[in-house]
C-alpha cells in the first residue's frame, strides 16, 4: 500500500467495537483499522479492516510497516476508546483530541515522541508479569486471563530478542498506548525492526497475546531508547550549529530517551478523580475480585 507523498499528520485508530464520536474533530486525518464491527466510512479519511489478532500493538505495527517509507510527518496512535470500559483502571488519556494533535506536532522540536496517558508507571518486572499474584493485575487476569495467550518469552527475553542488547533496570511506559511520534523518530530504526516485531504477532495469530502487554510497556523504548534515535536527534540540530549549541542539543537528546515520559506526565491534565479516590476504589474492586475468584 505504497503512497507517493507523506501526509503532514495522521491519526491511527486501533478499533474493535468502540464508539468513535470523540475523534470526529480529527476525522479528515484519521485512518481507522477495525477488528470488529466496521464503522461507517462517514467523514473518516479511511476505514480498513484487519484480522482480530494482536491487540493494538499489531494494529500500530501493521501501519508502521505498511507505510514505513511514506509515513506521515507526525502520527498520533490511539485506541478506540480513551476511557477504559471496565471503569477499573485509569483512562488511557484525559487530553482533548485537538491538543493531542498539536502536542504531537510540537514534539518534533524535542524528543519526537509524546505520550498522552495520565499514568506513566515504572516497569521493572523483567522475569514476568505477575498477573495472578499482584493485586493490581489479579482482577484483570480473572476477567481476561482465560483468553490470553501466555508468552513463550519473559519480558527480559523479549527485550533481548526484539529490542536488542541487555534490558535496562527499568523503563517508564505509556500505559494505554496513546502517543504521537514523528517520521524522523520512526525511521531512526530500520523497517526490518518493526517487521520482526509484527511477525511475533502474526505468528501468534491470537486476539489476546501477552506479547501485546509487553509492547505496550516498551513503546517509549522502541522509539527513544536506542543509538539510532540519538543520532537522529543530533542530525536535526543542523550542520551550521556551533559546538555549544550542539552540545546543548545532545544533552537534551540524552535526557529525552525514556525520561521524557516523566516530564510529559507532569504536564498532563489531572484524572477526573484523585489518586486517593482511585486507590480506594481499586481496593474495593480487589476485594470483590478476590471473593469472585474464591467462589469460582
Amino acid at each position: 500500500m505504497a503512497r507517493k507523498n507523506s501526509p503532514e499528520f495522521e491519526c491511527i485508530v486501533a478499533h474493535y467495537n468502540e464508539e468513535l464520536s470523540w475523534l470526529e474533530e480529527l476525522a479528515p486525518d484519521t485512518i481507522i483499522y477495525s477488528k470488529g464491527n466496521t464503522p461507517a466510512s462517514g467523514s473518516w479519511k479511511e476505514v480498513r479492516t484487519l484480522p482480530n489478532i494482536g491487540r493494538e500493538a499489531h494494529t500500530y505495527l501493521h501501519h508502521l510497516v505498511t507505510y514505513y517509507d511514506s509515513i506521515a510527518d507526525v502520527t498520533l496512535f490511539v485506541q478506540g476508546d480513551a476511557y477504559n470500559p471496565d471503569g477499573r483502571t485509569p483512562p488511557h488519556s484525559t487530553v482533548p483530541v485537538p491538543e493531542m494533535k498539536s502536542r504531537s506536532i510540537n514534539s518534533n522540536s524535542t524528543s519526537g515522541f509524546t505520550c498522552f496517558t495520565p499514568v506513566v508507571p515504572n516497569f521493572d518486572q523483567w522475569s514476568g508479569l505477575p498477573w495472578e499474584t499482584d493485586p493490581k493485575f489479579r482482577w484483570w487476569f480473572h476477567k481476561n486471563g482465560k483468553t490470553m495467550l501466555r508468552a513463550q518469552l519473559t519480558p527480559a527475553e523479549f527485550w533481548t530478542e526484539y529490542i536488542g542488547g541487555p534490558h535496562p533496570e527499568s523503563v517508564w511506559f505509556a500505559s494505554g498506548a496513546f502517543f504521537g511520534v514523528t517520521r524522523e523518530t520512526v525511521q531512526a530504526r530500520p523497517k526490518s525492526f518493526y517487521e520482526k516485531l509484527l511477525k511475533a504477532f502474526t505468528d501468534a495469530n491470537h486476539r489476546n497475546p501477552e506479547y501485546g502487554h509487553y509492547v505496550e510497556r516498551l513503546w517509549g523504548s522502541i522509539f527513544l531508547d536506542h543509538e539510532g534515535a540519538l543520532e537522529s536527534r543530533r542530525g536535526s540540530v543542523g550542520s551550521d550549529s556551533d559546538d555549544a549549541s550542539r552540545t546543548s542539543q545532545d544533552s537534551d537528546v540524552l535526557r529525552s530517551r525514556t525520561e521524557i515520559l516523566l516530564d510529559i506526565a507532569e504536564t498532563l491534565p489531572p484524572l477526573p478523580f484523585t489518586q486517593e479516590d482511585f486507590a480506594k476504589k481499586r481496593e474495593a474492586w480487589m476485594k470483590e475480585e478476590t471473593e469472585a475468584v474464591a467462589v469460582a
